[in-house]
């Protein structure tokens, strides 16, 4: 009989408590995709919210479609209050995708964007955030880019992006840690509208110095060489030299393009007397696979030497370019800091307080060494 009892007990309570109390439906709000923010008027926060809207069920597949609004606001939420007033019922952003930021606003201060975020339980911190040439309201009022949403779009585009390491993984959340932490910076992606072809595609990488945009940014090429000197690589890591000018009539034929299969990265700091008392060394062991090389001739010794050393100059070359936008701009991606700090302290005392400037003029000496490891399965 107390079993009964027991069981009647508990069945009962399930029943009535049974659900959450603070549930929310999705099916009562109105949920953001995207945001743009750009530098408004009179020091205005321009705002652009893609809200996702979901047209009334008919027979067959319900295709989705992009309302979007624009504000402007003196902060972010003073922003989210003016969309209070444009938005029928409830908005929320928790399932935002990406955060597009235009590039006049991106060199004042990125951090202070995403500030109220960090302060809520609910906020997207996954979302991917990238900054644009020119204004990011452009591409965020396109509402949709082929068949997909704008939002949904640029969520992939950076995804598949990351996926090839040609840009690294970024999202709020991490942009958080690196703001916080002077001794390494941050690059984000680089995303360019063409108001011609009406596309947009990603463009490169935007070199942040501290919590702003340096205005620098380094292309597809040098992004892709730049990762490899960031010690990550993907499946696909191609790169295209000019290896000679003898044939003018199929230029192709001048041209050799490898992959990279093996990475391996050592960088040095050693301190040294002058003004700015260090010197660093950054080597880069490549093992490459030959993808193209029409005048073929791999099977001889001599032939491939001579590629190797082609090589290494042309990609020395391209880490050297590299090397002088990342001071210019004051990035240390490669945690520099971090490491004068950690191994170095009594340098890093020296020199921490004007560790920008000597950052940008410290003597940095990068160096490649490509190797033919597989000349391909014919050879």
């Amino acid at each position: 009989m107390k079993y009964i009892r027991i069981v009647g007990l508990l069945t009962v309570s399930a029943i009535l408590l049974a659900g959450c109390w603070d549930q929310k439906l999705l099916r009562d709000v109105r949920l953001v995709y995207g945001f743009s923010f750009d530098a408004g008027k009179d020091g205005l926060l321009k705002i652009g919210a893609a809200i996702r809207e979901n047209p009334p069920s008919t027979q067959g597949p319900v295709t989705p479609e992009s309302d979007v609004k624009t504000v402007e606001g003196k902060n972010v939420l003073d922003g989210r209050a003016q969309l209070d007033h444009q938005v029928a019922g409830n908005y929320k952003a928790t399932k935002a995708q990406v955060f597009l930021i235009g590039d006049e606003l991106a060199k004042k201060d990125i951090y202070s964007l995403f500030s109220q975020y960090y302060r809520m339980a609910d906020s997207p911190l996954n979302a991917k955030v990238a900054i644009v040439k020119g204004e990011a309201h452009d591409i965020i009022k396109m509402r949709r880019i082929g068949t997909m949403l704008v939002s949904e779009y640029l969520f992939k585009l950076i995804k598949t992006a990351e996926k090839n390491v040609m840009v690294p993984h970024t999202n709020m959340m991490m942009i958080f840690k690196y703001t916080i932490d002077p001794s390494v910076s941050l690059f984000l992606p680089h995303v360019a509208y063409n108001k011609k072809k009406n596309e947009v595609k990603l463009d490169g990488l935007a070199l942040m110095d501290g919590r702003k945009f340096s205005g620098t940014v380094l292309d597809i090429d040098e992004s892709n060489m730049c990762m490899l000197m960031y010690n990550k690589k993907g499946k696909i890591n191609a790169l295209t030299i000019k290896v000679s000018d003898e044939d003018n009539r199929l230029p192709l034929r001048n041209y050799l393009t490898v992959n990279v299969d093996r990475l391996h990265r050592k960088i040095r700091i050693q301190p040294v007397e002058g003004e700015y008392p260090l010197q660093v060394k950054l080597d880069l062991e490549l093992d490459v696979k030959v993808w193209e090389y029409p005048k073929d001739r791999l099977d001889n010794p001599e032939v491939r030497k001579m590629l190797d050393e082609q090589l290494n100059e042309e990609l020395t070359k391209r880490a050297e370019k590299v090397i002088k936008k990342l001071q210019k701009s004051r990035c240390d991606i490669f945690g520099i800091a971090r490491e004068l700090i950690a191994y170095h302290p009594e340098l890093w005392n020296k020199v921490k307080d004007e560790w920008e400037t000597v950052f940008s003029n410290i003597t940095f000496k990068p160096q490649v060494h490509a190797r033919i490891a597989y000349k391909g399965s014919t050879n």
